[in-house]
């Protein structure tokens, strides 16, 4: 007769077999590879995944230890032992034999004592995740270069823009953008932004680019005279008028472009007639009744805040917004200063061609051209540039050959208006200019100084070069 104690010891047993065959189903059916290790990192077993995934047979490496393992090639490196060590779960890239890529996650068992017994680890097969990550990487960088060519090839074929700041690269590349859609576009700015720049850019970009490009602007010609200018006359308008009419600014504009400089000072009346052919595309000559119908595309700008002027009554709200369709603002030079120096650069070589001379700025006079406000904008640097290309008598331009409003430290007395910490940074900020000048690069200007480029590349972003 059997006792019953060993009965219910055989039904334990039982349970402990079904439990244990049903842990390793689930561990060789698992989609992730598994280790399990013991306290001292030897490997207990592995699950079949694992050798799907990594080539690596169970056979090889049970019963070795992990770091044994690393050497031998199987591992690039080891979580276990990291694991064993901190006591608790971490998680690190790994390389297998075959050149996979898994992300390992290590996770410790911890006895009563806090020793760890046991560490279970976690692979996932990654490889393909990473290569489509590379892939991405590299079509980010074939883009970001195919985007700096064509930027490049832009600027290249419009020798007149200069710009190397983030708010002039978006003024130009919406006008890029807006020169293949014919729409009426109104560019607004200070005197001297280069508001005309950014209309030829549109025109030279534009469908009609071999269309005419006609410019006028509406603030220097009499109001007496702008309808007619604009319009054209028919013959016997006004006394003392060509015999045989005359066709005004926006029929010799037909299937091109005009650009309404200044656009704020046209008359009322003017701005009647300009609106009425913006609606119809179709023009009247002063003093003809026959309409002329055109094909134009408009550009305007102004210096002036028309959103006041409607306010005020000078400017006509339908019209206003007739303009306003796209409109482009062009920033203040002072609100771009990394524009300055390659604008100087820029008319210094224009200048010495059209001259015929060899001239050449110092840094430290770059550098006050650099921290000066320019009221009058890019047209004032140009005209400055000009000028001292013509006047200056040695080869190099210094601060001492600038107007006196570029040389606010020309009377400084060492020791007295500035500390001496102050004079110091400007004369290694005067000397790192220098040597980037003749160099060419600020790694070049380390070589000459013989200082490390990394070094060099930090100061020079703490003087602000």
């Amino acid at each position: 007769m059997t006792h019953p104690s060993i009965n219910a010891l055989q039904a334990e047993l039982e349970l402990a077999r079904e439990a244990e065959s049903e842990l390793r189903v689930a561990f060789d059916s698992s989609f992730d590879g598994i280790w399990v290790l013991d306290g001292d990192g030897k490997v207990l077993r592995i699950n079949r995944a694992y050798e799907r995934i990594s080539g690596i047979a169970a056979e090889e490496v049970v019963g070795r230890k992990v770091g044994e393992l690393v050497e031998a090639g199987f591992l690039s490196r080891s979580v276990t032992e990291q694991v064993i060590e901190a006591k608790q779960t971490i998680t690190i890239l790994n390389q297998v034999r075959n050149g996979k890529t898994m992300l390992v996650t290590g996770t410790p068992v911890v006895d009563d004592q806090g020793r760890v017994n046991r560490v279970v680890i976690n692979a996932r097969d990654i490889s393909e995740l990473m290569d489509l990550k590379a892939e991405l990487e590299r079509a980010k960088a074939l883009n970001t270069g195919y985007l700096q060519e064509l930027t490049n090839i832009r600027l290249r074929h419009h020798v007149d823009l200069v710009a190397r700041s983030a708010a002039m690269e978006k003024v130009i590349d919406l006008a890029f953008r807006i020169a293949r859609v014919d729409t009426t576009v109104l560019i607004t700015g200070e005197s001297g932004t280069g508001k005309e720049v950014v209309a030829n850019l549109i025109h030279r970009e534009s469908p009609r680019q071999k269309g005419p490009y006609i410019r006028i602007n509406c603030g220097a010609i009499p109001d007496s005279l702008l309808e007619s200018e604009l319009f054209g006359y028919d013959r016997g308008a006004f006394t003392g008028a060509n015999r045989d009419g005359k066709p005004g600014l926006f029929e010799l504009a037909n299937l091109g472009t005009l650009f309404l400089d200044e656009v704020a000072e046209l008359p009322l009346p003017v701005q009647v007639k300009l609106l009425r052919a913006l609606q119809t595309k179709e023009i009247t000559r002063v003093g003809g009744t026959r309409p002329v119908r055109l094909d134009i595309r408009l550009v305007a700008a102004t210096n002036r805040d028309l959103e006041s002027m409607v306010r005020e009554g000078k400017f006509r709200e339908d019209l206003y917004y007739r303009l306003n369709i796209v409109p482009i603002h062009v920033p203040p030079l002072r609100e771009r200063p990394e524009d300055i120096s390659p604008l100087v650069f820029h008319f210094l070589r224009v200048n010495c061609s059209k001259y015929g001379l060899e001239k050449h700025f110092s840094p430290s006079a770059v550098d006050s051209l650099v921290s000066y406000r320019w009221p009058g904008n890019v047209r004032e640097l140009e005209n400055l540039v000009e000028r001292l290309v013509v006047t200056t008598q040695g080869e190099i331009i210094s601060i001492e050959d600038l107007p006196a409003q570029f040389r606010p430290g020309k009377s400084r007395i060492p020791g007295t208006s500035a500390s001496l910490r102050a004079q110091v940074q400007d004369l290694e900020k005067n000397i790192i200019l220098e040597a980037v000048s003749r160099a060419g690069s600020l790694r070049q200007a380390a070589l000459v100084l013989g200082v490390d480029a990394s070094t060099l590349t930090r100061k020079a972003r703490r003087l602000g070069i």
